[in-house]
């Protein structure tokens, strides 16, 4: 809507051609009024919308950062607790192993001296 301010419309002039050349006089001739109270303004404006920009994108930076840390951390944390719970399974089926054969071999010592 603001930029609607600097246009100039006439119509569609249907020679390219002649925009070209309206386009060139605009840079060779261009509007001094326009370029010192327009520009300027506009100019802060970019500037201003630049830096809530950053600032915006900084603040869901840091957010997402701060999501993404904390699942990674989750994620971590049971990798380590499946990787212990495995551990721990595989101590225990080889510690039953040992006792069935364990319980299996004495049986047999002592069935044999009956």
């Amino acid at each position: 809507v603001w930029a609607s301010k600097g246009i100039n419309f006439s119509g569609i002039k249907s020679n390219g051609v002649d925009i070209a050349k309206n386009v060139l006089s605009g840079i060779i001739h261009p509007d001094v009024e326009m370029l010192l109270t327009e520009v300027p303004a506009l100019l802060l404006e970019t500037i201003c919308i630049a830096l809530i920009g950053t600032l915006i994108g900084a603040i869901l930076a840091n957010v997402v950062i701060k999501i993404i840390d904390f699942n990674y951390n989750k994620l971590n944390a049971l990798v380590y607790v499946l990787a212990f719970i495995f551990y721990m399974v595989g101590y225990l089926l080889e510690a039953w192993i040992y006792i069935r054969v364990t319980v299996k071999h004495v049986s047999h010592i002592f069935s044999d001296t009956d």
